[in-house]
């Protein structure tokens, strides 16, 4: 997502680096209209030991992905269908990004990814042991949930999958400057839409 700081062009992703979490999630209130209360920070480079603590998921990959990219030691060769992901194949997965099939995209395989490790958690083998994974997590992410707030919400995490799960696409336009593509975000209609769910 491309954004305008202080007169100059910059990304979402950048935001984070250069000016740190408290003004990322002014950021994000201000993307949204969402005020964050509670949030969790996961570098794709940490979510292996995080997906592998859970014991790896089944996951329908929605095409074939092939990509090489010595430069970065990035290798990506996952096939179309549903497997078993462990915590590499779920780095690959969530760093695949040339997607040939206009209806997927790695926003939506993201999306999809991370409904499926909540489904998994939400069960009741995993319940009951919330708060050692809890802890098995933290040395892997930047939160302000506590163990407190966990114990807390045990009873929403157990009925997680009755819920009704909304997805919404962000509303802006894909632009390439130079020979980089960015997403041009509409705040304006964002913040319209947003507004029912606040």
């Amino acid at each position: 997502m491309r954004l305008k700081i202080d007169g100059t062009f910059t990304t979402l992703g950048d935001v984070y680096r250069d000016n740190g979490l408290e003004f990322f999630l002014d950021k994000l209130t201000g993307l949204t209209g969402f005020e964050i209360e509670k949030y969790f920070v996961i570098d794709v480079a940490d979510f292996a030991p995080l997906v592998n603590i859970l014991g790896g998921v089944d996951f329908y990959v929605p095409e074939d992905m092939e990509y090489s990219d010595p430069s970065q030691s990035l290798e990506i060769d996952l096939k179309k269908g549903k497997q078993y992901i462990n915590g590499e194949r779920a780095q690959q997965l969530l760093r695949y990004n040339n997607y040939s099939d206009s209806s997927n995209s790695r926003e939506k395989t993201t999306c999809d990814f991370i409904f499926a490790l909540a489904d998994k958690i939400s069960d009741a083998s995993y319940i009951k042991k919330a708060s050692s994974l809890f802890t098995a997590f933290e040395d892997y992410i930047t939160t302000n949930y506590t163990l407190d707030d966990l114990a807390d919400n045990l009873d929403m995490m157990s009925h997680y999958k009755v819920f009704e799960k909304i997805t919404y696409s962000y509303p802006g336009k894909n632009v390439t400057v130079g020979k980089t593509k960015y997403f041009d975000p509409d705040i304006k209609e964002a913040i319209g839409e947003y507004a029912k769910y606040r």
